[in-house]
């Protein structure tokens, strides 16, 4: 009797052990997956930024551009 309730408490302990495991390897999965998320937003957050001052960039560029060739026609036209 002594030995049957022996191996039933180290069964038990056991089985607690292998619970305690597996909920702290969900709790870690569950936390590397919040955090793959926020990397991820954080650099599509990143990229529309860049996405941002390209677009500004080139809308600027494009305005000097229009600047430039009006300049020119008033330089060829001998206006200046």
């Amino acid at each position: 009797m002594l030995i049957e309730f022996t191996i039933f408490g180290a069964l038990f302990f056991v089985c607690v052990a292998i619970r305690s495991l597996c909920e702290s390897i969900r709790d870690e999965t569950k936390r590397s997956s919040v955090a793959r998320r926020i990397e991820r937003e954080a650099k599509r957050r990143k990229l529309e930024l860049k996405r941002a001052k390209l677009k500004e960039k080139k809308e600027e560029d494009a305005r000097k551009w229009k600047e430039f060739n009006e300049a020119y026609k008033e330089i060829l036209k001998g206006n200046y």
